[in-house]
């Protein structure tokens, strides 16, 4: 006979049998997996997280003498973690994997090599060059010291074709390309469970005290990492993107041609992000039809952010040089004043194979290079101008401290160092002017000073800031809505 169903527990079944119960039921007792939530209903249970086991360490958690004391050397760090038997085992792995497979002359690797191998790598992860022969070039100015001191171009590169970070002889596939080293039990990082002691959070799942425990924490590190980037991806993704930047590029031929082929390799935008790029390009183009041009272009469009020109090649021949210049500089005035928010970057007017006024280029080579000089000069100072305007400006509201005047070959030597940083790249600004260190650079501290170079970089400006402040207030007034300000 089968018993009636008990709620005295809370609504819960108290029997064996096949009662039918109320919809909303809590399970049979021996099914609850926390003995806190016995005795309790669905509506008294809540979402705590239950208090975690109690641990206590023999040592404090954290960093673990000598290492949390004083300022240890970064080679004594490096030996602790990868001692004399793990190096060992990294260089028979290799020297076997080159005996087997050599298409040189080989010479094996010793301990003290590899660790000079192991550094110039960490010295590359900091001071980043395009390629690896970079490092070893001389008579440069983005020619570092520091490798080829410690070993040479072709000793680094035998051995990394050659490193093998596991038995060769083991390996399933030959041509399997390990590129993490990931260490996951005591006998791979013995000496882990010495220097760092994990907190008692971090011990909830794993108890041990060994190496096993710091490869755990090191996990958590890494997966805490990953979900911050993650996170940090989906609020970029979620956040309102900015308007796309509108730049066009107008000029002659040149730029038809570039617009299709800019579309098969790049695609339209040249691969940039937030840009739309437009291309117009008209065969034969004279510089005295680039306005008209212009606006037949920009009827029932958007003015663009940037314009681009590449004109005043087919000029060569028919106008006086002096007299092209003058009606570039009178033209680029006019644009600059009917379109003040709108930055203009003039392109130098390249070398050509023929011209359309006569067949032989060396004849208007000389030509070609004195308006390239003249009208560069020319955007250099409206460049300076715009600068020592935007100091003046940012002095008055009382942003910035007392600098002087930028001049034209200042500017020069300023964008020299930029383009420097962008080939020679350090992880700060201070590094380039850093002395008495191993990653030290010196061409940046023969040009400029670090706080010049950092008080011209902070009011840089590319066009009119009177310009961009009345656009700004314009644009303040287009978006302001009386229903939603209260007025």
């Amino acid at each position: 006979m089968v018993g009636a169903p008990s709620t005295s527990q809370g609504g819960r079944l108290g029997g064996r049998g096949r009662g039918r119960g109320s919809v909303g039921v809590c399970p049979q007792e021996d099914t609850y997996h926390s003995p806190c939530l016995k005795g309790k209903t669905l509506e008294e249970q809540d979402d705590k997280v239950p208090a975690p086991p109690r641990f206590f360490p023999k040592r404090p958690s954290g960093v673990q003498p000598p290492f949390n004391t004083g300022n240890p050397e970064p080679g004594q760090i490096f030996c602790h973690f990868f001692d004399e038997e793990l190096l060992q085992r990294l260089v028979h792995y290799t020297n076997q994997k080159a005996v087997g497979g050599k298409k040189f002359k080989w010479t094996p690797v010793a301990v003290e090599e590899m660790k000079k191998f192991v550094g110039v790598l960490f010295y590359m992860s900091v001071v980043r060059l395009p390629q690896i022969t970079d490092y070893w070039r001389k008579g440069s100015i983005f020619s570092v010291s520091h490798p080829a001191t410690v070993m040479s171009r072709d000793r680094l590169r035998h051995i990394l074709s050659n490193l093998q970070l596991s038995d060769p002889k083991s390996d399933a596939v030959a041509s399997q390309e390990v590129t993490k080293l990931i260490f996951t039990d005591e006998e791979e990082l013995p000496n882990a469970s010495a220097a760092v002691v994990p907190t008692p959070s971090e011990q909830q799942e794993e108890r041990g005290t060994g190496a096993t425990a710091a490869v755990s924490k090191i996990n958590q590190i890494i997966v805490q990492q990953e979900v911050s980037r993650t996170r940090a991806t989906v609020a970029h993704e979620q956040a309102p993107r900015p308007a796309k930047k509108r730049v066009w590029v107008i000029g002659e031929s040149h730029v038809r041609r570039a617009a299709q082929l800019a579309a098969v390799t790049r695609g339209n935008h040249l691969g940039l992000s937030n840009t739309c790029i437009c291309w117009f390009g008209c065969g034969g183009l004279h510089w005295n039809g680039l306005v008209p041009f212009f606006n037949e272009s920009l009827q029932g469009r958007a003015l663009p952010d940037v314009l681009l020109i590449n004109c005043g090649g087919n000029d060569l021949g028919f106008l006086p040089s002096v007299k092209l210049v003058n009606v570039m500089k009178e033209d680029l005035l006019q644009f600059h004043c009917q379109h003040p928010g709108m930055q203009i970057i003039l392109s130098a007017i390249p070398q050509r194979r023929r011209y359309k006024a006569g067949p032989n280029p060396a004849k208007f080579e000389k030509a070609r290079r004195f308006v390239n000089s003249f009208m560069t000069a020319f955007m250099e100072k409206r460049l300076v101008h715009y600068t020592n305007q935007k100091a003046v400006c940012n002095l008055e509201k009382g942003k910035k401290i007392q600098v002087d005047s930028v001049t034209v070959e200042e500017m020069k030597k300023f964008v020299g160092v930029l383009f420097y940083m962008s080939v020679v790249r350090l992880p700060q600004i201070t590094d380039y002017w850093r002395k008495e260190f191993v990653f030290s650079v010196s061409h940046p501290a023969t040009v400029m000073s670090r706080d010049r170079f950092r008080h011209i970089l902070s009011n840089l400006q590319l066009s009119d800031p009177k310009s961009d402040a009345e656009n700004d207030a314009k644009k303040g007034m287009e978006n302001y809505d009386p229903i939603q300000c209260g007025g």
